[in-house]
């Protein structure tokens, strides 16, 4: 974990290259081509893994995000491969020996790296011949444009902004994903909430999400915290509290909504303070998006029994297999 001036460091880079304007049109536009291209796979009956499409999902999008390569291009290919062995190292046992998960995972960060290193090399040496090349919006180009860092350091950066940006919101949107299915009620009234959006929007003869639809989605959103608020708690057991909630452990996405004053001090999804995550609305959206066209185009259901586990982040030991039947609505 990040700790003092590189803490401070990050926070502030990531702050200020995800600004408003860029989050509400390139992210935002970027998350539902991601969502569609995965959703063309998708036939009736079709045996999907719900957690490895939330991973290709959030990946594919930060991806484009940093370096802006597309998900066809072999480099994103690689990128998940290597990405996916460095996180089973993450917490291995520290014994840099061939063969273990550790020694894997110090191969695969130092692959990654490369591939960053070779980016940032093409865009010096072709970027003087084809000026284009370093107006892309992406946080590599912000960083060479805006830091005086050297390769080694926006290659740290790039990486620590993959691990921030997608690795919880993919487990997020699995967890999502299971939750529902057990909460058809939920599921319903969501329902109705995104096609109450979808057909405001075709009045007004719009088809992509705007910023203002992501805001519009209230029930999807749970509770907001207002502005101002400062509130210093122990984050592992704040919904654990029986003195605030009825059942502990039951989904329950109606707890949070309304006003009161203990569900405002007792929902923080996103820490807060110096801790909170820069990177809170980019996650919401990249929910939001998944959760839009899913609910919108999709009915789903458990293919066969399969539960959360937290060993040491969570995971699903079948991959949460879900059954998928196209939607229509007029």
């Amino acid at each position: 974990m990040l700790a003092g001036d590189d803490h401070k460091s990050l926070r502030s880079i990531i702050f200020n290259f995800l600004n408003g304007e860029r989050l509400r049109t390139a992210f935002l536009d970027d998350a539902e081509q991601v969502m569609s291209l995965l959703m063309s796979s998708w036939k009736d009956g079709s045996l999907i893994s719900a957690k490895n499409e939330a991973i290709k999902f959030s990946f594919y999008v930060m991806i484009k995000e940093i370096l802006n390569v597309d998900p066809g291009e072999p480099e994103m290919h690689k990128l998940m491969r290597e990405y996916n062995e460095l996180i089973k190292g993450i917490a291995a046992i520290p014994l840099n020996l061939p063969g273990t998960s550790y020694w894997k995972a110090l191969k695969s960060r130092e692959k990654i790296l490369k591939i960053f290193e070779r980016k940032m090399e093409e865009r010096e040496k072709n970027g003087d011949e084809n000026p284009r090349i370093l107006e892309r919006d992406d946080l590599l180009n912000w960083l060479m444009k805006n830091t005086a860092y050297g390769l080694e350091e926006i290659g740290d950066t790039l990486l620590q902004t993959l691990f921030g940006g997608h690795d919880t919101t993919s487990r997020a949107i699995s967890l999502m994903v299971y939750f529902l299915d057990d909460c058809p009620r939920a599921v319903q009234q969501l329902r109705e909430e995104h096609l109450h959006i979808v057909k405001k929007k075709r009045r007004e003869r719009e088809s992509k999400l705007r910023w203002d639809d992501f805001k519009a989605m209230e029930f999807t959103k749970y509770y907001v915290i207002p502005h101002g608020c400062t509130v210093i708690t122990h984050f592992l057991a704040v919904h654990l509290d029986p003195n605030l909630l009825r059942i502990l452990l039951h989904f329950d996405p109606w707890r949070w909504m309304g006003s009161s004053d203990i569900k405002m001090k007792n929902f923080m999804p996103f820490g807060g303070g110096p801790r909170l995550c820069p990177g809170a609305e980019l996650s919401r959206m990249e929910m939001m998006v998944f959760l839009h066209h899913l609910l919108l185009n999709y009915s789903w259901e458990l293919a066969e029994p399969d539960h959360p586990i937290s060993l040491p982040f969570v995971d699903f030991p079948k991959g949460l297999p879900v059954k998928v039947h196209p939607l229509s609505y007029k």
